[in-house]
């Protein structure tokens, strides 16, 4: 039996009162990394990249999944033209923040 691992759906931004971890929170992918005390103005900045992160994974993989839908109703003319419209966005993702 093959396991799957699930897709992750969140984005980290490290907040914490030590900079020796930063180089670390990069390497695993943080979207951000905040010194306390956090600025207000920065937490916004780095909320907004880490939704703009989520959006466009989620445009990709919809990008992909109606080029594909695409591709076989172009080979497979029995698929009725409601299966090559493109889906709609849900609100799957999430965004976490995490703090030290």
């Amino acid at each position: 039996m093959t396991k799957t691992i699930s897709p992750i759906e969140f984005k980290v931004i490290f907040i914490t009162a030590y900079d020796q971890y930063a180089l670390q929170a990069f390497r695993f992918s943080a979207v951000d990394y905040l010194l306390k005390p956090v600025n207000p103005e920065q937490l916004v900045t780095a909320i907004d990249r880490a939704v703009l992160l989520i959006r466009d994974q989620f445009n990709m993989q919809m990008n992909a999944l109606y080029n594909n839908l695409k591709s076989v109703g172009s080979r497979q003319s029995a698929i009725s033209s409601g299966a090559q419209r493109r889906p709609e966005r849900s609100e799957g993702s999430q965004l976490a923040v995490h703090s030290h």
